[in-house]
């Protein structure tokens, strides 16, 4: 399992990427980044289940709108990877959280225009344990105004980038 001091350097390490990264260039854009058990035998899993309640976000009109989508679009990913989804016996649950920060690297003139990083973290766990035995987390740069069209499209491919690397090739 990940312990804690791990996931909390991993959010660190992802968030510090994302604050070097400032107003760089997209051609310099960063992969997400993984954390996972090397010894966890990821081929033993075939079923899953989403947890989204119970990750920790605070309830938003954002937040409502996009978490019916984003379910979807977890359970289709795993799917095409070949995992069925099971909410009675699941072998792994799949949760979440999300993070905004103001981006004090880059200025934006634009009147409304705030500059941020998104961040978002996948994390597959066990049911019976309460550590997961792999994480994914990618960032996104978000300036202006973000509508929930704008929202999705961030967490849309920051969600495909991450679970494309789910499972881990050794």
């Amino acid at each position: 399992m990940i312990t804690a001091n791990a996931r909390i350097f991993l959010v660190a390490a992802v968030v510090g990427i994302a604050l070097a990264v400032g107003s760089a260039p997209a051609a310099a854009e960063k992969p997400p980044r993984y954390q996972f058990d090397q010894k966890f035998d990821f081929t033993r899993l075939h079923t899953f289940d989403l947890r989204l309640d119970e990750s920790r976000q605070s309830k938003g009109a954002y937040l409502e709108a996009l978490l019916p989508r984003f379910a979807a679009l977890v359970e289709e990913q795993l799917t095409a990877k070949g995992f069925r989804r099971n909410a009675e016996q699941p072998d792994f649950t799949v949760t979440y959280d999300v993070m905004v920060a103001d981006d004090y690297s880059s200025t934006s003139w634009a009147g409304h225009g705030e500059v941020a990083k998104g961040l978002l973290v996948l994390r597959l766990t066990e049911p019976a344990q309460k550590e997961p035995f792999w994480m994914g987390a990618d960032v996104a740069n978000i300036t202006g105004r973000i509508t929930q069209d704008k929202a999705w499209k961030k967490v849309d491919r920051a969600a495909r980038r991450i679970l494309a690397g789910f499972p881990p090739s050794r």
